[in-house]
């Protein structure tokens, strides 16, 4: 390094990597998550870093608890449920039990995704690759077993499940 780039360099020295517990990482946050963070940083008495550290470990440990909880395979298929779910709310326009079209593909899209999940784990993805490439636009005049094998079969994309009308939640379920 020359003098000048050595006179540049600020705070403290980097550890040797033989003792470094942890590496930084760079991080763009939106204004109000900052915030929020730096609020949640404060009530429990660490910096950004360490809350945001520590928030990416919980997550990552429920992950892993329900991996290790289920199985794998298990897990994967109820993620790539969830997935599925939001795809179908997505194409129908409504959460999936407001309408009755969309709890028939459901049904089928739960039995095709442990078809597919079946065939994977016996190497045989031809066929899944295959419909998994097919675009939303080709649901049009799809048959509902044709829906369910394409959303089964799509990449896990992370979409917002769309909000229901009435929360089941809410008491009552009609």
């Amino acid at each position: 390094m020359t003098k000048k780039a050595e006179a540049v360099r600020r705070g403290r020295p980097a550890k040797p990597d033989a003792v470094r517990l942890r590496r930084p990482v760079a991080v763009r946050l939106r204004d109000e998550l900052r915030a929020d963070l730096e609020i949640s940083a404060s009530r429990h008495g660490r910096s950004v870093s360490e809350e945001i550290e520590a928030r990416l470990e919980a997550s990552l440990s429920v992950q892993n608890y329900l991996k290790q909880d289920w199985g794998n395979d298990v897990f994967m298929i109820a993620r790539s449920l969830a997935s599925s779910v939001a795809q179908i709310e997505h194409a129908y326009g409504s959460a999936w039990y407001e309408s009755d079209e969309a709890v028939e593909v459901l049904k089928l899209t739960a039995a095709q995704t442990v078809e597919n999940f079946k065939v994977g784990i016996r190497n045989e993805l031809d066929e899944w690759a295959a419909i998994g490439k097919k675009a939303a636009a080709d649901l049009k005049g799809a048959s509902r077993e044709e829906a369910a094998k394409i959303f089964a079969a799509r990449d896990m994309r992370v979409l917002p499940r769309l909000k229901p009308t009435k929360d089941f939640t809410e008491g009552g379920n009609s």
